[in-house]
C-alpha cells in the first residue's frame, strides 16, 4: 500500500514538473517588485532597482578518510541593479488591470514599490490577488535578442 502511495505521489510531481515546463500563457510568467529610484518626466526616463541573485561557485578541499577530496558550493550573492528606460516605451497599469493615464506617472516618485510584468503582457489577476489595490504595474515591452555577429560553421 505504501509503494502505491509513494508511485502515486511520484507521479503527481512529475505531472507537476510537466505543466510548470509547458508554454506559459501571455501574463502568467512571475511578476517582480521594483523600486523607483528616479523619475525624470522632463526627460522621460524612469529608473528603477530590482534584486539580481548571482550564483558563485566556491571550491574547497576536506580531509576525508585521508585524502583531500575537492568539494564545490554554490553561494548566492544578491546584487542591485539598476535599469534606465524611457517613459514613452513602458505602459503603467492599475492592479485592476487597467491602464494608467498620462498622468499616472507623477504617482511615481523615488522610492515607490511597484510590480513589473515579466513578459511584456499584463500582470495574470491571481498575482494581482496578492497585492494592493493601488499598487501600479510597469508593463516594457519584450525586444527580440539582437544578433552582434555571424559565424559560419565549416562544412565537411
Amino acid at each position: 500500500m505504501l509503494l502505491f502511495f509513494r508511485v502515486g505521489l511520484l507521479g503527481m510531481a512529475a505531472f507537476a514538473a510537466a505543466r510548470d515546463d509547458a508554454a506559459l500563457e501571455p501574463g502568467e510568467a512571475s511578476p517582480e517588485f521594483v523600486t523607483v529610484t528616479k523619475v525624470d518626466t522632463e526627460k522621460g526616463l524612469l529608473v528603477y532597482r530590482y534584486h539580481h541573485m548571482i550564483p558563485v561557485h566556491q571550491e574547497y578541499f576536506r580531509e576525508e578518510g585521508g585524502k583531500h577530496v575537492k568539494h564545490t558550493i554554490v553561494r548566492h550573492i544578491c546584487e542591485q541593479v539598476e535599469v534606465t528606460i524611457a517613459i514613452k516605451e513602458a505602459r503603467l497599469y492599475d492592479a485592476k488591470g487597467r491602464r494608467v493615464a498620462a498622468r499616472g506617472w507623477e504617482r511615481l516618485a523615488a522610492g515607490t514599490t511597484i510590480l513589473k510584468s515579466a513578459d511584456g503582457n499584463k500582470v495574470h489577476p491571481r498575482y494581482l490577488r496578492a497585492v494592493r489595490d493601488d499598487i501600479l504595474i510597469l508593463v516594457l515591452p519584450t525586444r527580440e535578442p539582437e544578433i552582434i555577429g555571424e559565424v559560419i560553421l565549416p562544412t565537411k
